[in-house]
């Protein structure tokens, strides 16, 4: 059995996904599945302290656990192949009353690069910038009352 101290701070963490001892994924007591990522803080005062994250697989919450993870970590996993152990990521944990006690719990799952979409760094600054190209100017009408194009 291993021992950790448990993050007992709010606010950006910086961490490294550990991987878990008894599986990636579990459920409620009462039946809600989720998938469970245990984070280790790498860096400040806190290094060393451990949180976990929680991303619900309900019918309601599945899709933002599916996009939480895809934005932190790429889309290059599946359910069943997840490689998150070592990576990085960013942790948001806030304080929270649960059963009349406070808590710390990790809200948000970030990428540690802003969103993770796979692509190198001048391949999303070419993206970046081709979109910004294509976008009308602020406040700008492109087409008329009929839908005809308005020349620039």
């Amino acid at each position: 059995m291993s021992s950790f101290i448990k993050l007992d701070a709010t606010g950006e963490f910086r961490c490294k996904v550990v991987a878990p001892q008894y599986g990636w994924f579990d459920e409620t007591a009462k039946g809600s599945k989720y998938i469970k990522l245990p984070c280790e803080v790498i860096d400040g005062e806190h290094a060393g302290k451990r949180i976990v994250w929680l991303g619900y697989l309900t019918d309601k919450a599945y899709q933002s656990t599916e996009r939480s993870l895809a934005e932190a970590f790429g889309d290059k996993w599946t359910w069943t192949n997840i490689p998150f152990a070592g990576m990085e990521c960013i942790i948001v944990s806030e304080e929270e009353e649960y059963n009349g006690k406070k808590q710390i719990k990790a809200k948000y799952l970030n990428s540690v690069h802003g969103i993770a979409t796979g692509k190198s760094k001048d391949e999303s600054l070419a993206t970046s910038e081709k979109i910004a190209k294509a976008l009308p100017s602020r406040g700008t009408k492109t087409h008329d009352e009929e839908g005809d194009e308005i020349p620039f």
